[in-house]
């Protein structure tokens, strides 16, 4: 991130963690949502998987 400030580029920064890191993101929060709502470690394991 600094090296990124330094050069003047962080549109370029915003773009790659906003634009190409969000849809994991968004699959993290699904994931820890799916597990508090089915409440089974292996049940929540098997309904992320498909």
């Amino acid at each position: 991130m600094l090296v990124v400030d330094q050069l003047g580029e962080i549109g370029l920064y915003g773009q790659t963690l906003f634009l190409y890191q969000l849809p994991y993101l968004l699959l993290c929060v699904l994931t820890m949502v799916t597990q508090v709502v089915v409440n089974n470690k292996y049940l929540g394991f098997f309904v992320v998987i498909l």
